[in-house]
């Protein structure tokens, strides 16, 4: 094991979103964005990070989560470990990417929906030596960087593409006059006849034995729209969302533009926390009704029944990782509330076991339980049945990993993904014994509202379009 120090540069605060302008032409950038106004410890820093040194990408449909090339990220991440400079934002230089939900089927062996589709690579990671990071809520920012010149051959050295950061960094952007944006013009992948008709067989299966509860999600197709541009698309739909694990991802084959309110998995000082998500309902149009609607959701049976499902499976999940007798629930299906959704979130925690790392967690845990249901497997085999796509990053897991061994992943939900024929957008939610196939329906169009929209008259446009069953 080869120790690296991490170098750091203070900068001047500038808003993140300013600075994702300036860096915007950028190879390979990931803007890991905590764009909730209230800051809390879930969306107190962000990240950006840019012209990785070292890429990987994976398309094999094949159980890639123990090939050869999952080995090759473990190895580089433990290969340079430093020690974690405290009291600053967590990814301090090392992996940034994603694992898409593909990972999950591979590794218990399921066929994907459709294995002929094409995407989006299903794993990509960024190898980075310089990160800056943003801690939004004393409003510092900060250079991290660390000179791996002699482990790999990179054609500008580490200076000089760490002077050239520092100096983009510094400079505005002249941007031209902003223009009304065309956005995408969503169709579904199938009609609400269709949908029903899917939920009716889950409903079978749960009364038939076979599950307790299924993810089950519905797809939005686009066109790439003649005004598209990717920072200016992302930071639109960012306004309409404003989740604390936000992310844009701008590859040379695909962009990805994640709002997700829901954190995967956190591993610090071989602590582990998952967090999902598992009950939702709509926000009120007054204080009053939203107060009514807040209570209506924690008090739900249904919901908070839902919720505890979920937290099972994921008790099971992580204690494949963990030291016997140190997995908890430390909180159980409270309420959140975002733009324009509440949610009820539960936490789960551990002691990561001797000899274990942050991959053998994401082998365990991949696809997180509140995309997939209980049981955790037989949920999976019926989502493949029943949907008639790839999930691809969707549902999958976005992330990094810092080499000082901190990791911290979310759930992309409330995803955009462009490749360079379609965009996708996918929506869905839990169905369970007493799940109404209509309200589902509903409830997954409201989960996106503020995606599928520019403004409400397209909204309601688009919800005219799919009132008949």
């Amino acid at each position: 094991m080869r120790k690296k120090k991490i170098k750091i540069n203070k900068l001047d605060y500038i808003n993140p979103e300013e600075v994702l302008i300036r860096f915007q032409d950028k190879r390979n950038l990931i803007f890991l964005d905590s764009a909730n106004k209230t800051i809390s410890e879930n969306n107190r820093y962000s990240y950006i990070a840019f012209d990785p040194i070292y890429t990987i990408k994976f398309n094999a449909s094949k159980n890639y989560l123990n090939s050869k090339k999952f080995a090759r990220i473990n190895k580089l991440i433990s290969s340079f470990k430093s020690k974690k400079i405290k009291s600053l934002p967590k990814f301090q230089c090392g992996l940034a990417g994603y694992v898409s939900y593909e990972a999950g089927l591979a590794k218990e062996k399921i066929e994907s929906a459709n294995p002929l589709e094409k995407i989006l690579p299903n794993l990509f990671f960024g190898l980075f030596d310089i990160v800056i990071a943003f801690d939004n809520k004393l409003k510092r920012a900060y250079l991290f960087s660390i000179n791996l010149d002699k482990e790999f051959k990179i054609e500008l050295s580490h200076q000089i593409r760490l002077q050239n950061a520092k100096n983009l960094y510094s400079v505005p952007r002249i941007n031209n006059p902003i223009n009304k944006l065309l956005g995408f013009q969503w169709k579904k992948d199938f009609g609400k006849r269709k949908y029903i008709s899917k939920i009716n067989k889950i409903l079978n299966y749960i009364k038939n034995g076979d599950i307790f509860q299924a993810n089950f999600t519905q797809r939005f197709l686009s066109k790439i729209p003649k005004d598209y541009d990717v920072v200016r698309y992302y930071l639109h739909y960012r306004k309409n969302t404003e989740t604390p694990f936000s992310c844009l991802i701008r590859s040379e084959d695909f962009n990805i533009f994640s709002y997700s309110p829901e954190r995967f998995l956190k591993l610090e000082n071989n602590k582990i926390m998952v967090s999902p998500i598992k009950g939702t309902i709509e926000r009120g149009e007054s204080e009053f009704e939203d107060a009514k609607l807040k209570e209506q959701l924690s008090s739900s049976k249904k919901d908070n029944a839902e919720n505890l499902m979920i937290v099972d499976v994921l008790r099971n999940d992580i204690s494949e990782v963990c030291k016997p007798g140190t997995v908890k629930v430390s909180r159980l299906a409270e309420l959140e509330t975002y733009n324009n959704v509440h949610h009820l979130v539960s936490d789960i925690e551990g002691t990561l076991s001797k000899g274990m790392n942050i991959f053998d967690v994401i082998k365990h845990c991949m696809p997180g339980g509140s995309v997939t249901g209980a049981p955790k497997v037989r949920a999976m085999q019926i989502i493949s049945e029943l949907e008639t796509f790839k999930r691809g990053v969707y549902c999958g897991a976005i992330g990094f990993i810092s080499f000082s061994g901190y990791a911290d992943f979310n759930i992309p939900i409330r995803t955009i993904t462009v490749n360079n024929e379609k965009v996708f957008l996918n929506s869905g939610g839990g169905i369970v014994a007493d799940s109404k196939p209509l309200n589902e329906y509903h409830e997954l169009n409201k989960k996106v509202e503020n995606l599928l929209q520019i403004n409400k008259k397209s909204l309601n446009k688009f919800m005219s379009k799919n009132k008949q069953i």
